[in-house]
């Protein structure tokens, strides 16, 4: 699963990297969670444009926008879970990212580690949605998982699909079969390495987030 993460570049990074119009000011964020806004970026009349959704699914065809709202989708089902498939058929987003935490299940508790694309920039396969019309309409997001990749899976057996630039163009803009195709573990290396308990609460940001612990 992906439960927290981190993009550590700065606005005109982000603009660099994606080649994205952005909506909105964007400063690194080393402690992304559940239900705040974060960057994705969509494909707007051939052009990529980054906006803002909230971390949690919410279909346009929801009665409610207090029911369950998923951050993750499985790759293995979105194509044809009833609450994801119109959006991974229509509506494909990028989700910017430096990286993302894991716990690992140790004799002594959980232990956090943060893992990453060993060279970036990279972006987690989403899906997106619009919910309500006009001032009040709410944007949602949530990133897909797979099965972790080997160099990995000691850590924890999912992982989120981590998408390379070369890839991009596809997932946006692709036909549903062609984007099903990077539904898979990352191939490319990956680094990690344990990080304090600090990153566990939602409320704490900063370089500490990912700093290396013994």
């Amino acid at each position: 699963m992906c439960g927290r993460y981190n993009y550590l570049s700065d606005g005109p990074g982000f603009r660099d990297e994606f080649e994205a119009v952005l909506t909105f000011d964007w400063e690194p964020r080393y402690n992304i969670a559940p239900s705040q806004p974060v960057p994705i970026v969509t494909l707007e009349d051939g052009a990529r444009v980054a906006r803002l959704a909230s971390w949690g699914f919410l279909p346009a065809w929801a009665r409610d926008p207090n029911g369950r709202r998923p951050i993750n989708a499985r790759s293995e089902t979105v194509a044809t879970n009833g609450m994801f498939r119109n959006a991974f058929r229509h509506r494909r987003c990028l989700i910017p990212m430096t990286g993302w935490y894991e716990w690992m299940q140790s004799e002594g508790g959980k232990i956090p580690h943060w893992i990453r694309p060993a060279a970036g920039p990279a972006a987690f396969a989403g899906i997106w949605d619009r919910w309500g019309e006009g001032d009040d309409a709410l944007v949602t997001c949530a990133v897909l998982t797979t099965d972790a990749a080997p160099s990995i899976a000691h850590i924890h057996d999912r992982m989120p699909v981590v998408l390379d630039r070369d890839e991009w163009d596809t997932w946006l803009a692709g036909p549903p079969e062609a984007a099903a195709s990077l539904l898979r573990p990352y191939p490319g290396p990956l680094a990690w390495h344990a990080v304090s308990r600090f990153v566990n609460s939602p409320f704490n940001e900063g370089a500490l987030c990912v700093e290396a612990v013994g």
